[in-house]
C-alpha cells in the first residue's frame, strides 16, 4: 500500500469522530500546527474530526502562501494537501490537549 493510500485510509477513518478540548490541558501547545488547533477549538468547543482538519488545514494553507509557498506545487494541491498531517497531529494530541469522541453510533 502506497503512503498515499494510507493517508487516505486515516482521513476517512477520520470519519464521524469529534474533538473537543479538554477541561484541563496536560501540558500547554508545543507546535504552531497544536496552537491552531487550539485556537479553532476554543472558538467552537467541540466539533467533527474532518472539519476541524479542514479549517486547520485551510490555516496552514495560507500561513504557507503568506510565506510564499504559492511559487511551489502547493498553490496546484491547496489546503487539502495539509489534511494528512492534521489528522495525525490531532490523533496524537488525544488526552493531552483534547479528547476525541468515537463516532455516535460506537459510543
Amino acid at each position: 500500500m502506497s503512503p498515499a493510500a494510507s493517508e487516505t485510509e486515516k482521513i476517512a477513518d477520520s470519519s464521524g469522530r469529534r474533538v473537543g478540548l479538554r477541561a484541563v490541558p496536560r501540558r500547554p501547545p508545543r507546535t504552531f500546527l497544536e496552537e491552531l488547533v487550539l485556537s479553532v477549538l476554543q472558538r467552537d468547543r467541540t466539533m467533527l474530526l474532518e472539519d476541524l482538519a479542514e479549517r486547520v488545514a485551510g490555516a496552514l494553507y495560507a500561513d504557507a502562501l503568506r510565506h510564499g509557498a504559492g511559487a511551489l506545487d502547493i498553490g496546484v494541491f491547496g489546503a487539502k494537501l495539509f489534511v494528512p498531517a492534521v489528522v495525525r497531529e490531532v490523533e496524537e494530541g488525544h488526552g493531552t490537549l483534547w479528547e476525541i469522541q468515537p463516532p455516535e453510533g460506537e459510543r
